[in-house]
This record gives C-alpha cells, sequence and structure tokens, in this order.
C-alpha cells in the first residue's frame, strides 16, 4: 500500500480512477512529518483536520480541505492534542487526548475562535459523538487503550455552561474497543468506530444495545494504511486521516458499499 500512495502522490492519480468502494487516497495531509493529522470533522466548507506535534508551536493547528488544504487563523489555548473532532450545531466539539479537556469552537471561513473548556478529570479520551437514549441526549467520548471506554457525558450539562466552560463528569461509563482513534454516528443511529491495531486497523460499525445499555459491533471494514485516526462523513463520503502515511482517505458510503462487509464478526 505504500508504493500505491507513493505513486498516486507522485503521479497525481485522479482518485475517479480507483473503485468507488475501496478507500481512496487524496493527497498528503499538512506540515507532514512535522505534524501528524489527529481530530477530523466537517463543515460545509470542507473537512476540517487538527494537527498536532509534540515538539513545535502551536501544538495544534487546523486546517480545512476542500479541493486544497487552507490553514485557519485562530488560538488553540490550553489544547495540545485535538484527537477527536465533531459538529456541534453551528460550533465543534473538540477532544482532547493529552489534557483530558473538551473544548467548544466556531469555524468560520478563514478562522477559528475557542469559545469554552471543559474539564473532564479523564485521561487518554481520543474521539466522541452524539448519541439520545431515554429522553436524554448525550456526548459520549471514547478512551484509547487496551481497555476501552465510553463515557457518557449528559449534553445539557455542556450547553448550559457553552459561553463560559467549567467541568463535566461522566453520568456512566460503559465498555468500548481497545484503541479507538475515531468515531462518527451516522443519521440512522449506526455509529462508526476506527481501532488501530498498527497494520490491521478497522472501522467497526456498531449497534446501540438497548439491553445491554452498550454498543455491540456488527461488523467491520477493513483499513488499507497502517494508522488510522478520526473519522468524518462529508457529502456521502467516509474520510479519514493515517498518521503514518500523511495521507487523507475516503470511501463510499453507498448502499453498494455498505453491504460489501469485508471483515465479517460473529459476536
Amino acid at each position: 500500500m505504500k508504493s500505491l500512495l507513493a505513486a498516486i502522490l507522485l503521479f497525481g492519480w485522479p482518485v475517479q480512477s480507483f473503485a468507488e468502494c475501496h478507500w481512496q487516497v487524496h493527497g498528503p495531509t499538512p506540515l507532514a512529518p512535522a505534524y501528524l493529522p489527529q481530530g477530523l470533522s466537517h463543515d460545509d466548507r470542507g473537512v476540517i483536520l487538527a494537527l498536532y506535534s509534540k515538539r513545535n508551536t502551536p501544538r495544534v493547528v487546523f486546517y480545512r480541505y476542500d479541493t486544497t488544504w487552507r490553514r485557519l487563523a485562530g488560538n488553540p489555548g490550553p489544547l495540545r492534542h485535538t484527537s477527536g473532532i465533531l459538529p456541534f450545531g453551528q460550533d465543534h466539539i473538540l477532544i482532547d487526548y493529552e489534557t483530558g479537556l473538551i473544548g467548544l469552537a466556531h469555524f468560520g471561513p478563514n478562522a477559528y475562535d475557542l469559545k469554552a473548556v471543559f474539564s473532564t478529570g479523564e485521561r487518554r479520551i481520543s474521539s466522541g459523538f452524539l448519541f439520545h437514549d431515554a429522553g436524554t441526549d448525550y456526548l459520549i467520548v471514547s478512551t484509547f487503550g487496551v481497555l476501552g471506554r465510553h463515557l457518557w457525558f449528559n449534553l445539557a450539562d455542556l450547553t448550559a455552561h457553552r459561553a463560559a466552560g467549567g467541568t463535566l463528569t461522566a453520568a456512566r461509563t460503559t465498555q468500548a474497543s481497545a484503541f479507538v482513534q475515531g468515531n462518527v454516528r451516522l443519521q440512522d443511529g449506526t455509529v462508526l468506530e476506527a481501532t488501530n491495531k498498527i497494520g490491521a486497523d478497522t472501522v467497526n460499525v456498531l449497534s446501540f444495545r438497548p439491553d445491554r445499555q452498550d454498543f455491540g459491533k456488527s461488523f467491520s471494514l477493513k483499513y488499507p494504511l497502517k494508522y488510522i485516526e478520526d473519522l468524518t462523513v462529508f457529502n456521502g463520503r467516509l474520510y479519514t486521516t493515517d498518521e503514518k502515511d500523511f495521507a487523507l482517505v475516503s470511501r463510499s458510503l453507498s448502499q453498494e458499499c455498505a453491504t460489501q462487509r469485508q471483515v465479517r464478526d460473529g459476536s
């Protein structure tokens, strides 16, 4: 796959030349290799990407992609490693792996504004999605590790203090997959989950199990590169980035592609 990626980047092969149901490489992420691609989301202008550097300042920068990458001006404040981004009305929720902070930001055409920051007291939070259960709206945040967890934060606690920030405490905790790097919830309630298995990465398709109050895996989609990151859906396509190959990649979410269950799970 590395040789394929190199050929695409070197010769500029059009992504349309590959089958729609396969992962397609759109090109390199910005500032590589100094900055690693991390959190991913979108707005109506394009895909939004957070980049992280352990040594450079600022530690976190944001870019938007439509047909080219454009850097967004702004100050990340206390954020150090924004590994998850998800839309929240006219704003976006930022999940910061290194600090355990959750930020609320607004992304404009050329800049972003970090409006509020919430402390969770949690370590290694990686990504998240919004979910409604039993009359309550939740922000569900995945943790990264061998024993992955879903932290269920009451969304009302965030909206009540969206101007000033504060502290968020998980209302409950349930089991998640190991080494979760990204999440996105589809319109039908299905949740997609990116897991990093260093060369055997997958996108798990999850369904909520009301009797157990958690999410179970239906099947998984193979991922062809090495270090998958966060997920987002934009214009009918599932996007992610790769931390090792510094690439933006996507695949179709059409019904035809959805039926190609490349990795089956019997549980």
